[in-house]
C-alpha cells in the first residue's frame, strides 16, 4: 500500500511528519536493566 493512498481520505493535502521526538530512558545497574521510550509525531497536511 503506498502511504499517499493510506491518507487520501484524512487529508487532501500532500500528508508529511512536521516534527518527531522520541525520549529514551535506560538504567543499568547490578541486580536489574531498566529501558523505556516514547516516540511522538505531528502529522501535517
Amino acid at each position: 500500500m503506498r502511504i499517499p493512498t493510506a491518507f487520501l481520505p484524512m487529508s487532501p493535502g500532500n500528508p508529511y511528519l512536521g516534527v518527531v521526538v522520541q525520549k529514551t530512558y535506560i538504567r543499568v545497574d547490578e541486580a536489574r536493566t531498566q529501558a523505556a521510550a516514547v516516540t511522538m509525531t505531528d502529522p501535517r497536511g
